[in-house]
């Protein structure tokens, strides 16, 4: 993975590595004073560990703010000013993009996630496979917003492909995001709807981040609704604009209640 850090720590980082060298020439020239050479060290080094730490700690606060919360415009506008702070190589820069994309189709603002994705396009023959397959999957959500089953159908034997070739390290996690992927894809496909359900059904199950019990429902929702149990989806349904009013499938999920309503009004 592409490696990030603040220029504050890279700062000290820096001092840290000159200071080990000019310290052993110190210590090497005045041994008596060598006690206060290695206590002034241990500060340097402790300074930096602090320091990630308080980075790690604003960092998931930050993360929360989208998985918790489900608050995906303002975990944007924090994880910039956040990101403003590191020094980055090129390939975080990309990453951070496709996370970016992800983000944005949250919120509902598709061509802003497009162009994004179309711009990563000139380095995607360099991209790793664990990047590539975040990649793709990207798009995929993207092609599933404007329902383009064909290139989703392209893009999922690539997912496939890379999940199933990764190394071990990398292997389980790819494999159960394309089985989530795989999952959405049944939804608008309307096939294996069984399947699909009992995928998105596990969050019922285990502990799982709101956002993720949100998304479950939402598809959970569509899921009633293919299947003719409209009682379910605007249950289903309800639940995802009560808990995700800033989610994008939440004004989804109000225009789906509505035509809902309007199909079982006409049946009497």
């Amino acid at each position: 993975m592409g490696a990030a850090m603040s220029k504050l720590r890279l700062t000290l980082l820096i001092i840290t590595f000159f200071s080990i060298i000019s310290l052993n020439i110190l210590i090497f020239l005045e041994p008596t004073n060598w006690l206060a050479y290695i206590i002034f060290l241990i500060l340097i080094i402790y300074c930096n560990i602090r320091l990630k730490k308080i980075e790690r700690e604003r960092l998931f606060k930050i993360t929360m703010i989208y998985l918790n919360d489900c608050n995906p415009e303002r975990y944007l506008v924090e994880i910039e000013n956040y990101q403003k702070k590191l020094v980055k190589t090129r390939l975080r820069r990309l990453i951070d993009k496709i996370s970016n994309a992800l983000i944005l189709m949250d919120i509902g603002k598709l061509q802003d996630s497009h162009d994004i994705l179309n711009s990563i396009i000139p380095y995607e023959a360099k991209l790793s496979p664990f990047v590539k397959f975040w990649y793709y999957k990207a798009w995929i959500y993207y092609l599933e917003e404007i329902k383009c089953i064909d290139k989703i159908e392209v893009l999922m034997a690539e997912l496939y492909e890379i999940a199933n070739t990764a190394p071990r390290r990398y292997k389980m996690q790819l494999q159960d995001n394309y089985q989530l992927v795989l999952s959405r894809y049944y939804v608008l496909a309307g096939i294996y709807l069984d399947k699909a359900e009992e995928s998105f059904a596990e969050v019922f199950t285990g502990t799982y981040p709101k956002l993720v019990v949100i998304i479950s429902h939402y598809y959970l929702g569509l899921i009633a609704l293919k299947q003719g149990r409209y009682n379910l989806a605007l249950e289903r349904f309800d639940y995802v604009v009560n808990n995700g009013p800033k989610l994008y499938i939440s004004s989804k999920s109000i225009n789906l209640i509505k035509q809902i309503n309007n199909q079982l009004n006409n049946q009497y």
